[in-house]
């Protein structure tokens, strides 16, 4: 398309394509969806679908932008979530989600380098996602530990994009929270034994014991011990609490 077609619109090119948008759907109001064939709504689904997605990336791009030029202070809005919720009668916890996601998108897209969550934003972007999806994978990638080198993040991230086009969402998002197992098993492993040190490590520090002596040759306490260590005490106690059996 030449820049000249794109100037003879007026405006932005996504400005046009937005209200153009409605002209088409305006244009199909009337159209009855009955009367299409079977392979004719099989295919359509499927394509609105995809189209929905890209869309959808393209608010979101288009949210970040606005969010960065500050587009809620000319109406006196508290931020641009507020502005967004107000504006399009949406929720504002919607909003604001809506803003992080897209706020991750364009911080990863505008990166130096292969940022993780730029491949998830392009998915999007082609309709290879939907944005529950988007937003499973963004979650994943960025809920694994601090010590995983970027390669492997982004190994994880393409890892899971490439699942979303068998999976939905809800099940995307418990191989999410294994993907790193899956794709470096060794660097699991090396998470999980930092996990199970720092665990460890935390229960021997809450660890305590206070007993209380009674007159009548009793005595209670309190404690608060290692899960290990209280399986073995249990026993133990469970041994000085059985009458031994002297019957012959």
């Amino acid at each position: 398309m030449s820049s000249t077609g794109v100037e003879d619109r007026g405006g932005h090119p996504i400005a046009w394509f937005a209200s153009r948008l409605h002209r088409v759907l305006d244009e199909l109001v009337e159209a009855p969806a009955w009367s299409m064939t079977g392979a004719e709504q099989r295919t359509s689904l499927v394509e609105l679908a995809r189209a929905e997605a890209r869309l959808t990336e393209l608010r979101l791009r288009v949210l970040a932008a606005g969010d960065r030029n500050d587009i809620a202070a000319e109406s006196g809005a508290t931020s641009t979530a507020a502005w967004v919720a107000h504006a399009t009668r949406q929720p504002r916890a919607a909003a604001r989600a809506d803003l992080r996601l897209a706020t991750r998108l364009d911080t990863a897209a505008t990166a130096t380098g292969t940022a993780t969550g730029a491949a998830t934003g392009a998915a999007l972007a082609a309709g290879d996602l939907d944005v529950a999806q988007a937003r499973v994978i963004v979650r994943a990638i960025d809920a694994l530990p601090d010590t995983v080198p970027g390669e492997v993040r982004a190994r994880a991230e393409r890892h899971l994009i490439t699942l979303a086009g068998e999976h939905d969402a809800i099940t995307l998002a418990v191989l999410g929270r294994r993907v790193l197992e899956v794709i470096d098993p060794e660097t699991a492993e090396e998470e999980e034994g930092r996990k199970l040190a720092a665990e460890e490590a935390a229960a021997a520090r809450a660890t305590y014991l206070h007993l209380f002596h009674h007159s009548d040759g009793t005595s209670t306490g309190r404690f608060k011990i290692p899960t290990l260590h209280a399986a073995m005490l249990t026993k133990m106690l469970q041994a000085f609490l059985t009458p031994t059996n002297t019957s012959t």
